[in-house]
């Protein structure tokens, strides 16, 4: 299985790390060698003479604990570089989505008492921006022929106009559907 992301901007991308997260310790050694990376992705782009800055994360799918940790780097990551967005595949819907175990495509996977999207709505001076509230259809974004919870999240710093928010229907060119958020600067 290939997995991958990245911050594609038109405008100058100043800096780019990346860093990535520790595997499941409760996973054997030869299972992780073969089980997918995950990171966080901070990148600082120059635009109209500001500076934004990006979080871009992809989160545990499978271990809970390990997913939580990694919520609470990215968390702390986010702090230390002051990000203006932090967006990405965090594999855990909101925990107040009506389903939250049962899926159809996944029946044994369970994400009550998850805390992962608790710990990233901690974060103080960002909002999440939802691109449609509770469990409405055009909000989902896992799996992409045929959602049934949302994954993916985007959050972004007080001040900034959310001018607008969708999920693409895009069919099969991931297992998740991407969100556009469309953003205007606050007043200087």
């Amino acid at each position: 299985m290939e997995s991958g992301g990245a911050v594609i901007s038109r405008f100058p991308i100043e800096s780019n790390s990346v860093t990535l997260h520790p595997k499941p310790r409760s996973y054997s050694r030869v299972y992780n060698a073969f089980y997918l990376f995950r990171y966080t992705q901070i990148a600082t782009l120059r635009l109209a003479g500001r500076t934004l800055r990006v979080a871009n994360s992809h989160l545990d799918a499978y271990e809970r604990s390990n997913r939580e940790e990694q919520a609470r780097t990215l968390a702390a990551m986010a702090r230390e570089f002051g990000v203006d967005v932090v967006a990405g595949d965090m594999n855990s819907p909101p925990p107040e989505a009506r389903l939250l175990h049962g899926f159809p495509d996944e029946p044994g996977t369970d994400f009550r008492g998850d805390g992962t999207i608790a710990i990233l709505r901690g974060l103080e001076g960002l909002r999440e921006v939802a691109p449609a509230a509770g469990d409405d259809p055009a909000g989902l974004t896992f799996p992409s022929l045929e959602p049934n919870r949302r994954l993916d999240h985007v959050f972004v710093r007080d001040g900034f106009a959310v001018a607008g928010s969708r999920v693409l229907r895009t069919g099969d060119l991931s297992d998740h559907l991407p969100i556009v958020v469309e953003l205007a600067w606050p007043e200087p």
